[in-house]
Parts: structure tokens; C-alpha cells; sequence
């Protein structure tokens, strides 16, 4: 008997039916830069926090471009996603909806952080904080996530 193949139709592509401008980052794309970000937020707060520790200075600008240099860029993935959890889980024990949920927040607290600087001076300052910026209380309150 004569063995027949059923063709699979397939998707539309849409980001062509768009074109250039108007098209969205596939989901596996995005996932990708969280785990990304997550890391370099992650092993440059722990150099952070041990260099300072040792007296010496940290440069976020300086790690950055290292951090590029080692593991590329997103537009230069060096490394696959599932490399990249890998590592994050040797380091720091963390899988991959663990990465993601800790760049949401870290994210989220940048987004607070924009809003805030926006605020006019005329604002009251909440006793306490005055002479911090926005950035100290952040570091204090989010360098235990990297421990």
C-alpha cells in the first residue's frame, strides 16, 4: 500500500506582510535578552560588591563592555539560551523562569527610578532619604539579590 504524506500548512508570515518597521521580536528572541541582562546585572552586582569590599573602584561602563567581549552581544549571541541558563545555574543556582522574573523586577525598579528622577524638585523629600539618590537606595535595597 502506497504510503501518503499530509503537507502541513503553513503560517502566514506576517512580520513580511508588515514590513520593515512594524514587525515584533519572535518570543524566543526576548527570552534570550532576559536571561542576558539578568546575568550581567547579576555577576556585575557580586564584582560590585567584592571589589568594593577590597577597597578598589568598580566601573559598570568598564564590566559592560567585558561582559560584551566574553559573551557577545544581543545582536552577536555568542552563546544559546539553554548555555546561558546553564551557566546562570552554576553561578548562582538560578533557572530559567528565575532569570526572567529577576530582570522583570530589576526592570521595574529602573522604570521606577526614571519616573522618580522626572519628579519636579518642588516635591517634599521623605525624611531619611535626603542626600541618597535614587540609585544608592536601589543598590542597598537589590545588591542582596545577587548573594
Amino acid at each position: 500500500m502506497a504510503r501518503t504524506t499530509v503537507k502541513q500548512p503553513q503560517p502566514p508570515n506576517f512580520d513580511a506582510a508588515f514590513g520593515d518597521g512594524f514587525t515584533v521580536k519572535d518570543y524566543s528572541e526576548k527570552e534570550w535578552e532576559s536571561v542576558y541582562y539578568a546575568i550581567r546585572e547579576l555577576q556585575g552586582r557580586a564584582l560590585r560588591k567584592s571589589k568594593l569590599a577590597q577597597g578598589d573602584t568598580f566601573s559598570w561602563d568598564a564590566y559592560k563592555a567585558k561582559f560584551a567581549e566574553v559573551f557577545g552581544t544581543p545582536q552577536d549571541k555568542r552563546f544559546t539560551l539553554e548555555q546561558l541558563v546553564s551557566y546562570a545555574q552554576q553561578k548562582w543556582g538560578m533557572d530559567l523562569e528565575q532569570l526572567k522574573a529577576y530582570n522583570r523586577r530589576s526592570w521595574e525598579k529602573r522604570n521606577v527610578e526614571v519616573k522618580v528622577s522626572v519628579i519636579p524638585a518642588a516635591v517634599k523629600t521623605p525624611k531619611g532619604i535626603k542626600n541618597i539618590s535614587s540609585w544608592d537606595v536601589s543598590n542597598r535595597v537589590t545588591d542582596t539579590w545577587a548573594t
